[in-house]
């Protein structure tokens, strides 16, 4: 039975049952243990007081020099409060030397002992059980005027309060038996029938084991099986959506695969053009009959060239580390101080092209990857100086919520079948009459970038006006 989940249950409940009986019971006996000599620390405290009132209301601090005298003087006082109390009570100099006593001593061993340990000036109390006799023995030094008189020595039998607490002990412990048995019928029958449905449940599992995820379970009652087997129903429904996601997601993966086959096959296609250039180049001046003219057009197109491949190279390492690098820092930074470094950076560049830009952002910050954002815009200012048209990008930003940026230009005619696929890798245009590096990944980049940093960017083409937008989720304005 013990290897069942009934009697794992019924062995486990009754084990912890009879730890917590033991600890419980342990703690009630302390409790009464605490309450008995508390009220015996009280009692002797009584007498001792009424004893030290009787003495002081009758006697000078002198009251113990007389030897002669002193004990026909406190045998009285003694007396009383034996007869009032019930108690042997003495007054000793030291355990060899009684000054004066009343009432019948329970045990002179432990008179002795306790004088011995109180060495004149310790309190102390004394609780025995010995040979059923319950007693307790008090020793208190009395001094007057900082001179030692004696030691008072009380001992009283404390039996019949022992017995009482005993007594009701005993009822509690009995009163615990008797619930502890009904407790362990009360769960037997609860058991048995909570087991039934636990078995109904274990069906369900071994059907799902095998696969078969159709036959929901019939929820019955409203305990922790009937909770279960909700919950069960739930992880079939939740174990279908996930197999039909991890098919999505197998798709997506394959597709994934496919663009990034596709990705290095245009790469591979946009290299050969300048690299096949090159070698036509070299081979013309190799046979060395050009003039100089067609010579210099000749080391133009070859410099020409030689950015494009360095260009495109560099985009395509910077796409490539973006995809496999996936612990670099996420920080807090301003965007705003970000992107006038960055303008700063490519002042050079600005003032060859004669290019100007104008600036209307406010301070925010992003979180995110400092240097990724960076490239970012880097890339969108690049390609509205190469565009622009009237020479002329404006950047601002708008405090809603998302926090966004715009980069606007205005720019050529294009070719409606590009506009609305600039953020598509190897997209590019170039006019006739501008000779233009491009790799055709640059807003591509872009787009990869800030997609990783929580950001999304779109772009609108209104007759000659290209407006960029850039919406960032985490931001602190």
């Amino acid at each position: 039975m013990i290897k069942t989940i009934k009697g794992k249950i019924i062995g486990g409940l009754v084990l912890t049952s009879l730890v917590v009986h033991v600890i419980t019971n342990a703690m009630i006996w302390k409790v009464f243990e605490d309450n008995l000599e508390k009220y015996i620390i009280n009692d002797t405290d009584k007498i001792k007081s009424m004893v030290f009132k009787e003495i002081y209301q009758q006697y000078t601090s002198d009251f113990i020099e007389d030897s002669e005298d002193i004990e026909g003087s406190l045998l009285p006082i003694l007396n009383t409060m034996n007869r009032k109390y019930d108690s042997y009570i003495s007054i000793d100099w030291d355990e060899k030397s009684n000054i004066a006593f009343t009432g019948r001593e329970l045990n002179n061993n432990y008179k002795g002992d306790i004088l011995i340990e109180s060495r004149k000036k310790d309190v102390i109390l004394y609780t025995v059980l010995d040979k059923q006799v319950f007693f307790a023995t008090y020793a208190y030094p009395i001094y007057i005027e900082n001179n030692y008189k004696g030691t008072l020595v009380l001992q009283k039998n404390y039996t019949k309060d022992y017995t009482e607490y005993k007594k009701i002990m005993n009822q509690i412990l009995v009163v615990e038996g008797v619930l502890y048995i009904i407790m362990l019928l009360v769960l037997l029958i609860w058991l048995t029938k909570t087991t039934k449905s636990l078995k109904y449940l274990a069906k369900g599992m071994e059907l799902v084991g095998e696969g078969n995820y159709t036959g929901e379970l019939e929820i019955k009652g409203n305990d922790e099986v009937a909770n279960l087997t909700k919950h069960f129903n739930k992880m079939q429904h939740k174990i279908i959506n996930q197999m039909e996601q991890l098919s999505v997601e197998k798709n997506r993966i394959e597709l994934l695969e496919k663009n990034t086959k596709n990705f290095f096959n245009y790469a591979t296609h946009e290299m050969k053009t300048p690299v096949t250039a090159l070698k036509g180049y070299g081979e013309l001046l190799e046979e060395g009959e050009i003039d100089e003219e067609t010579q210099k057009k000749i080391y133009q197109r070859i410099r020409l060239e030689a950015d494009r491949i360095h260009k495109l190279v560099q985009n395509m390492l910077i796409v490539a580390s973006g995809k496999e690098k996936t612990n670099q820092k996420y920080e807090s930074f301003n965007i705003k101080t970000l992107i006038l470094e960055m303008i700063e950076e490519l002042e050079f560049v600005l003032n060859r092209e004669q290019v100007k830009i104008e600036i209307d952002i406010k301070d925010a910050y992003i979180y995110a990857i400092k240097e990724e954002i960076r490239i970012a815009f880097k890339n969108l200012i690049e390609n509205g100086i190469k565009y622009s048209s009237d020479k002329n990008i404006y950047i601002k930003s708008y405090n809603k919520n998302p926090f966004k940026i715009t980069v606007c230009n205005k720019c050529r005619p294009m070719p409606e079948k590009l506009k609305n696929h600039l953020l598509e890798p190897f997209i590019k245009y170039n006019y006739e009459d501008l000779q233009l590096v491009s790799s055709g990944l640059g807003l591509f980049i872009c787009k990869e970038l800030l997609s990783k940093n929580k950001a999304e960017i779109t772009y609108s083409v209104v007759e000659d006006n290209i407006c960029f937008s850039i919406e960032f989720m985490n931001y602190q304005c």
